[in-house]
């Protein structure tokens, strides 16, 4: 059995490098969890002879990701330039190549308890609150990005600006995006010029989290909000 469960873990692990990056995901990796539970207890019970060394060893490997940061640092430069600045405080490390992301040393399961009871305030939840607050039923939204969890929370008529076009006769957009407020990528969109001249600013303040916070990757998730705050611009029409 266990052959074959060291195969199965090899096997798998073979095969993952020889999609294109972009197409590995961590979900990839979900099949391998009770194959490598499985291994790691058989390690644990037969390799490691003491009692007292075998209970903190499961401890650690239970209760926190110290194999994850053990595994040595690295900077993803990429996730920076398209989800936004990574926290400078964090340590940022490989769990397992090449799968990277920024996290440091810490306790899943305490920090999922944690999030229980804590109230979340993100991005996306503070645009659509004020925009259920302040924005008509008919109102339009304008932006880059499909932003479908405003579409589910709010009446907003949302336009996809990558397939929309303002023609000249068309009634302007009450709102505008030029930053997607639920979308995963940090890109900014240029409003044209012309349009300008018949919005106002409107700034809000949000939690400066990663856009990637809300995703159930270890490498990401975000348990707690964010501490700090940033500024999020929208355009309301006059």
């Amino acid at each position: 059995m266990r052959r074959l469960l060291w195969l199965l873990l090899a096997l798998h692990v073979l095969l993952l490098p020889l999609l294109p990056w972009w197409k590995v995901y961590f979900r990839y990796l979900i099949a391998l969890g009770p194959v490598a539970a499985l291994l790691t207890a058989w390690i644990l019970t037969a390799c490691v002879k003491p009692v007292v060394a075998r209970v903190i060893l499961a401890a650690l490997v239970i209760g926190t990701n110290w194999i994850a940061v053990a595994s040595g640092p690295r900077f993803s430069e990429s996730h920076r330039i398209l989800h936004g600045p990574a926290d400078a405080g964090r340590c940022v490390v490989a769990t397992g190549y090449p799968w990277s992301g920024p996290h440091g040393f810490s306790s899943p399961l305490i920090s999922f308890a944690r999030s229980l009871w804590s109230p979340y305030r993100d991005r996306a939840g503070e645009v659509i609150r004020y925009l259920r607050d302040h924005a008509g039923p008919d109102d339009e939204l304008l932006s880059w990005d499909p932003e479908l969890p405003i579409i589910y929370h709010t009446d907003l008529k949302v336009r996809n600006m990558l397939f929309a076009t303002i023609a000249p006769d068309r009634r302007l957009p009450e709102w505008i995006l030029i930053r997607s407020a639920t979308g995963t990528l940090s890109l900014t969109m240029q409003a044209p010029a012309p349009l300008l001249q018949y919005y106002d600013r409107v700034v809000l303040r949000v939690p400066a989290g990663d856009r990637l916070g809300v995703m159930p990757d270890p490498d990401f998730h975000e348990y707690l909000t964010a501490t700090q705050e940033t500024d999020f611009i929208l355009l309301r029409r006059r």
